[in-house]
């Protein structure tokens, strides 16, 4: 089978969760013998491939014209939505303007209202922002929930959020699990300890960012006397947060602060660390919490999304709209002995060898579905 993947036109300089999950797809898709190609262009020649797959329900834009492009050359199109609905982050997680925006204006103006703004800041992509204004977020995603065959998102709680928020649209599903890449099990912490000499601290791996929270784990360990590693590098759109993380980082001995890091690299980290957190305002469980489980760290999660159905009772789970919450939980996995039971049951149920598997019975069910 010859596929299709394509993404927004940054996943490579914006790495994210996302743009892993796409690699790793690809890569284990290659070890079964498929031919998979990926594009960011809105409107390439797709006379030669079999399948189109897409990626993100939430940053709707691009996937729409990309929709779009495939039912014009009749393939059939299976998307990952990566969705999670975001309506607490935008009344309770954000500061300053954003804030005072979101409590005038619903979603759907907010979001024409960036269209607009993000055509003039970014013109080489302005076709795709003034084709949202015009069309309309919510608009966009009913429709292309409409026009793609199949779903794919990575977990029952996901598409049960689909369907709730998107009724009475029941686009055909089929979930496929996220996973985490078997390096991640060979890390070593005296290696690590070694070129850092860092030990016994807590760990959070993400881009560094509102949703993320990283504010909020400064704020709940900030008393305890532990050491807290973060590692992660800064969106463009969220530079303040940032800016006022660095100051709360520098002033305060316990903190230290990484950017990103290649894979070995982070597999000694997760290999040295006690505890993973991630306090988000949502996940889809978290790929970095996938690879630190795998590692063998004790996990700290949010309660929000699907974290819970990947984790069940092997992790801590904290609410991150409540500080106390977050300092108990992470204390609570901190004291705890560490087990490798987690481990081996995300090393079997999430591999990426296994999502590629789930994938190609997404694309199969597409090609079903999509008989011209």
């Amino acid at each position: 089978m010859k596929i299709l993947m394509q993404n927004r036109p940054d996943p490579f300089i914006i790495k994210g969760g996302e743009t892993v999950q796409m690699l790793q797809t690809k890569k284990a898709l290659e070890r079964l013998g498929h031919i998979v190609d990926i594009s960011t262009e809105l409107e390439p020649n797709l006379e030669s491939y079999d399948v189109v797959h897409l990626f993100n329900l939430t940053m709707v834009g691009y996937t729409y014209i990309q929709a779009l492009n495939a039912k014009k050359w009749r393939k059939p199109v299976v998307l990952s939505t990566i969705y999670f609905n975001l309506d607490e982050f935008e009344s309770k997680g954000r500061v300053g303007l954003l804030k005072l925006i979101n409590n005038i204006f619903d979603l759907d103006t907010r979001e024409r209202l960036k269209a607009i703004a993000r055509s003039v800041l970014q013109p080489r992509s302005a076709k795709v922002y003034l084709r949202q204004a015009f069309t309309g977020y919510i608009k966009q995603q009913r429709e292309l929930l409409k026009m793609v065959d199949v779903i794919l998102p990575n977990s029952k709680l996901e598409q049960e959020c689909i369907y709730k928020d998107f009724a009475p649209l029941k686009p055909y599903c089929h979930v496929v699990p996220n996973a985490a890449e078997n390096i991640y099990s060979t890390g070593s912490a005296e290696r690590f300890y070694e070129k850092y000499g860092i030990k016994n601290f807590v760990l959070c791996v993400a881009r560094i960012d509102n949703r993320k929270n990283q504010l909020a784990l400064i704020e709940a360990l900030k008393d305890t006397g532990l050491t807290v590693v973060f590692v992660g590098g800064v969106s463009p759109k969220h530079r303040k947060y940032f800016n006022v993380f660095i100051d709360k980082i520098r002033n305060n001995k316990n903190f230290i602060y990484f950017d990103e890091m290649p894979a070995e690299e982070l597999a000694d980290l997760y290999k040295a660390a006690e505890v993973h957190v991630l306090p988000s305002w949502v996940e889809t469980p978290g790929l970095s919490s996938l690879e630190a489980a795998l590692a063998g760290c004790k996990i700290v999660s949010t309660n929000r999304g699907s974290a819970p159905e990947y984790f069940q009772e092997y992790a801590w789970y904290c609410d991150p709209t409540d500080i106390v919450s977050i300092r108990k939980s992470v204390l609570a996995a901190y004291a705890a002995e560490r087990s490798l039971t987690l481990a081996q049951y995300i090393k079997e149920k999430f591999n990426w060898d296994r999502a590629a598997e789930e994938t190609i019975k997404g694309y199969m069910a597409a090609l079903k579905i999509n008989k011209f």
